[in-house]
């Protein structure tokens, strides 16, 4: 009797603590829930990409090498490049990293040369806010082909496969680990030398 009896007082013990562990899984999927691309987590890791219609948007200013803020209909919105992550530039008195002027200049040519006109293929949203997406430009007159601003960034060595999160992005990763394959190979840019990651770099400036 008296185990029988020590059974049953045990029992909201394991209620209780049954209730505590739902309660902590269900607030790490509510962290989960949208990633932070500046402070990556393992948290995130394997959530799919949702894209959605893709939309022509005028570009009225870029950020760095793989932020761009867009225009349309009056509207306007911050855009993250999916699965990249260019070096920083310098802002106020933070200092910057080697290439990221190069990778802003690349970017804004890329654009200018499309009549500032881009195509946004959106995957989510992040922390910050701003729209993660693949971002596309026409690539020429004559021609319906257009070009990944993305992956030709990181195979001209002007940013860095984030793999980290590409499996979010429409066209997957594998297109961006080839670009950056290709740019190891050739020794462009950030891989023409000794140049730390912009995740570590953002990591060490806090």
């Amino acid at each position: 009797m008296k185990r029988l009896k020590d059974a049953i007082n045990l029992i909201p013990l394991g209620v209780v603590m049954t209730i505590a562990v739902l309660s902590f899984q269900r607030w790490q999927i509510s962290q989960a829930a949208k990633p932070d691309y500046n402070n990556p987590s393992p948290m995130h890791k394997g959530l799919g990409p949702k894209p959605g219609s893709s939309e022509i948007w005028e570009v009225v200013n870029v950020s760095d090498g793989d932020t761009i803020t867009v225009r349309a209909n009056g509207k306007e919105d911050r855009i993250r490049f999916c699965g990249i992550d260019a070096p920083e530039v310098s802002h106020g008195n933070k200092s910057g990293q080697p290439l990221g002027d190069e990778s802003r200049q690349m970017l804004r040519s890329l654009i200018g040369a499309a009549g500032n006109q881009v195509i946004v293929s959106p995957a989510e949203r992040d922390l910050y806010g701003r729209l993660v997406a693949e971002v596309f430009v026409s690539a020429g007159k004559g021609t319906e082909e257009e070009k990944l601003l993305n992956y030709e960034l990181v195979r001209a060595g002007m940013a860095y496969h984030y793999a980290k999160y590409s499996d979010r992005c429409p066209n997957g990763s594998e297109i961006l680990a080839d670009a950056e394959k290709e740019a190891q190979s050739k020794r462009l840019g950030v891989w023409s030398g000794e140049n730390q990651k912009p995740w570590d770099f953002r990591r060490s400036q806090r």
